[in-house]
């Protein structure tokens, strides 16, 4: 996979927002790597966005298996025993109503939680190895794709939206809040806010991005234009008026993809990096 491309991991591949960043990744020649549970199910989905069966075969190292698995984490971040630049993390439950009709839940309630700590916990044994330390890897960029209406600080959702976040998607906003504080965590030391110190032993990421977008649909991509981001800290603090977080009513999963391979993947997270980034249209 020698290329002067970065080499992106993506947890989540069969998701609408990663599966669409994916697809743009591989139009524009990146060699990707994917961990999904059904491979046959990815490339059908591949090839129906129009991405044929020789550029799946020589840009995309496919590895099947579970989010939660440290082993097989560790080899999709390694696709040709080499460390991915760049991570991006999709992974979600599925919606259920059962058993109770009027409280809906998530089916794993905490598998964004779980595979993103698998994720870093995958990271640290690989720079804890000889061989990484020696050949110098560098830390990868981490991308989670959260959601609004977690902020700490100023409110990211209209007024009329909050009773339906509250009663359809408490649970999975409990786990992606989770997912959040984990990237945090990870990436916070006691003298900086977010540390992206190539040095430091205990961060294996060189930075994070949490892409907080609103309600998803399945619409179609509309034009880059139309789509508003805005950022705060961990903490919930604006900290560029002209890029304050937006509030809005809906997005298109691919038009969150799109700003995930324009702004993460293209641009390597230039602006981004260490904040919680809110999109809608």
């Amino acid at each position: 996979m020698a290329s002067s491309k970065p080499t992106i991991a993506f947890f989540g591949a069969t998701g609408g927002c990663t599966n669409t960043a994916l697809t743009l990744a591989l139009q524009a020649n990146y060699h990707c790597s994917a961990l999904v549970r059904t491979p046959t199910k990815l490339t059908a989905m591949l090839e129906a966005n129009g991405i044929t069966s020789t550029t799946i075969s020589s840009n995309l190292t496919i590895t099947q298996g579970d989010i939660k698995d440290v082993t097989t984490v560790q080899k999709a971040l390694l696709p040709n025993n080499t460390l991915v630049d760049t991570i991006i993390f999709g992974v979600g439950g599925t919606p259920t109503f059962k058993p109770n009709p009027l409280r809906p839940g998530i089916t794993d309630p905490t598998i964004c939680e779980d595979g993103s700590r698998t994720v870093i916990s995958a990271l640290k044994q690989i720079f804890a190895s000889p061989e990484a330390v020696q050949s110098g890897t560098k830390k990868p960029l981490m991308a989670v794709i959260s959601t609004t209406g977690i902020s700490k600080g100023k409110r990211d959702i209209p007024i009329a939206m909050i009773p339906l976040y509250h009663w359809m998607l408490g649970p999975a906003h409990a786990d992606k809040s989770a997912m959040e504080n984990i990237m945090i965590s990870t990436t916070t030391t006691t003298t900086t806010t977010t540390s992206t110190s190539e040095g430091d032993k205990n961060n294996p990421l060189r930075g994070f991005i949490a892409i907080r977008p609103s309600l998803l649909t399945d619409g179609k991509m509309e034009a880059s234009e139309k789509v508003r981001a805005g950022m705060e800290d961990v903490y919930g603090k604006v900290v560029d008026s002209d890029k304050s977080p937006v509030l809005g009513y809906f997005i298109s999963r691919k038009n969150v993809g799109g700003w995930i391979f324009e702004q993460v993947v293209e641009r390597r997270g230039e602006g981004w990096v260490g904040r919680m980034v809110s999109l809608s249209y």
